[in-house]
């Protein structure tokens, strides 16, 4: 369901852009100072309508103003709702983590006890282990 909500979502932003790594550099960064530039230069713009000359689409000006605020709301909601997946994963994945070194506890104890079978599954947890820790470093 949740996916289906996201799909949902990228069909309601089709004008969404993706830039390359460098298009992203040339245009600078994020900042909420150039939002408070576009809009006060918007501003000055409509107050100083008869003085300067009409070469400014106002009305796409305004609508990319408003859509912009839209988005950053936006933006800021998701930026922490990822924020919370990302911790969730975290505590998901030390919880799992321990369960799993609790198994190979028991594992490793039964093996000491001669349990047919046990030292089979050792090895195998004790293999993905150093492959996890190798792939970590």
């Amino acid at each position: 369901d949740i996916q289906n909500n996201i799909a949902g979502l990228k069909a309601k932003l089709p004008f969404l852009v993706n830039l390359t790594p460098t298009e992203r550099q040339k245009k600078g960064t994020l900042s909420r100072r150039k939002d408070e530039y576009a809009t006060a230069s918007y501003e000055i713009a409509l107050q100083g309508a008869t003085i300067i000359p009409p070469v400014l689409d106002m009305t796409a000006w305004n609508n990319d103003l408003v859509l912009l605020s839209q988005l950053t709301t936006i933006h800021r909601q998701l930026a922490q709702l990822q924020e919370g997946l990302a911790d969730t994963i975290l505590a998901l994945r030390a919880e799992t983590a321990l369960q799993s070194n609790a198994l190979f506890d028991i594992l490793k104890a039964l093996a000491k006890q001669n349990t047919l079978g046990a030292d089979t599954m050792v090895e195998k947890l004790q293999k993905l282990k150093i492959k996890t820790r190798n792939k970590e470093k």
